[in-house]
């Protein structure tokens, strides 16, 4: 199955993405706030890596094994988008009973490496915005170290807007605006979506003239969901330290100085939920539930309320309470099922964007273990069981000790490091 991705066309204010499959034109719209009025080959590049990526939103008409671009691509760029492709879709193939060995090829004019330099200068930086706890805790960081910052999203929702008035900023928007006819496609399921957002916030630094972008992903995404026929699913592919490494490869394998790297890569879940507590201004300005965060709720019944409500509760009750307007969203019934997935290892991993399952175990031992917090039997019994084998040391590792595998440039952000170890100390 093949689908053509044809060179992108730019205007000042639009890119415009075509595809064809079996005569069939499919389109993706992209929206600049950053104009790019003056398009050299960089631009170009990153245009067609837009394209590239956005390509995977039309696997749901059909699971295509080659992509056949109609312009030059390298041997580099055809190697991270096959290994992107292949484990960013994991989850896509699990969900549609897909084979899960199954590969896309990127096919298309080779071309040499030829390194591109950038014609403009590149300082600043852009932290992206998705409106939940991760992003406002890097961008509590950065302000308390004195280093500045513009706001990226994609899109617009309730909880975006709400994180950037908090932050007293006015995000940069780009808005995609893609083919509607993928929506009645044979399949559905997760994207690597994180690495669409990574591409367009590059491009978009590139022509704000910033030389940092900055994600909130920490390193529990590096952990995968399950295995399958030999084949590692992760639904935080994208989000993971390996996918980081990638893409910082890719650019530099083409000469653009734009940097792209997580400021919460050496925490886990639980140290952020800990970071929070010592900045009560942002609380209640997040959402981090994918059914609300457009609308601006909790809904109260997936896995990642379940996992903001277990590990806020663990960590501090006072800050679920502020969260969830309540000393028993940990009790809530319809979370029950997904907490039960979080801390037994013989249920599958929710496949959501949540923590490992030592540190769901570890904040289930401090709810069990908390006189504070009154627990329901079930609630009870379920923690009980699953967190009998925790220790003192798994508390000390999960709540105190940073991976040092990261990706953050040093000496640029050793003051936002500081804090950390200060806070986790």
């Amino acid at each position: 199955m093949r689908l053509i991705i044809h060179d992108p066309t730019i205007t000042e204010t639009e890119i415009t993405a075509t595809y064809t499959y079996e005569a069939t034109e499919y389109i993706h719209r992209f929206t600049l706030t950053a104009h790019a009025a003056e398009t050299d080959t960089t631009v170009l590049r990153l245009a067609r890596w837009l394209a590239i990526i956005h390509s995977c939103y039309l696997f749901s008409i059909q699971y295509f094994t080659e992509l056949s671009t109609d312009f030059p691509i390298t041997d580099a760029e055809r190697v991270f988008f096959e290994k992107t492709i292949f484990n960013g879709m994991a989850e896509f193939r699990y969900v549609n009973t897909l084979p899960m060995a199954a590969r896309t090829a990127i096919t298309g004019q080779d071309t040499k490496a030829a390194v591109t330099m950038p014609t403009r200068p590149l300082a600043g930086r852009l932290l992206l915005n998705g409106g939940g706890k991760d992003g406002l805790v890097s961008a509590s960081l950065l302000q308390a170290a004195g280093l500045e910052f513009e706001l990226f999203q994609i899109g617009t929702g309730v909880a975006q807007s709400r994180a950037a008035k908090v932050l007293s900023k006015t995000p940069i928007v780009f808005k995609r605006l893609m083919d509607e006819r993928r929506a009645d496609g044979q399949y559905q399921g997760h994207c690597p979506t994180s690495a669409a957002i990574a591409i367009a916030a590059i491009l978009t630094a590139y022509l704000t003239g910033k030389r940092d972008v900055i994600a909130s992903n920490e390193s529990s995404a590096n952990e995968p969901t399950l295995e399958l026929d030999g084949i590692v699913i992760n639904h935080q592919y994208s989000k993971s330290l390996e996918f980081e490494q990638d893409i910082n490869h890719l650019l530099q394998s083409h000469g653009i100085d734009v940097r792209y790297f997580s400021l919460l890569r050496p925490l886990h879940e639980v140290q952020i939920v800990k970071l929070l507590e010592s900045y009560p201004d942002v609380w209640q300005s997040f959402i981090s539930c994918n059914h609300g965060f457009r609308k601006g709720f909790w809904c109260m019944k997936c896995a990642k309320c379940a996992f903001i409500a277990l590990v806020a509760t663990g960590t501090s009750p006072a800050l679920a309470r502020a969260i969830f307007n309540t000393d028993q969203a940990i009790a809530t019934p319809a979370l029950l099922p997904h907490i039960q997935s979080l801390v037994d290892p013989h249920i599958i991993k929710p496949l959501e964007c949540v923590g490992t399952l030592t540190e769901c175990q570890v904040a289930a031992y401090l709810i069990l273990n908390n006189p504070t917090i009154t627990l329901n039997e079930e609630l009870r019994e379920l923690f009980a069981k699953t967190s009998n084998h925790i220790t003192e040391q798994h508390i000390i590792d999960t709540l105190h000790i940073q991976s040092a595998n990261h990706l953050i440039p040093q000496p640029d952000y050793m003051t936002v490091l500081s804090l950390m170890d200060h806070t986790l100390s």
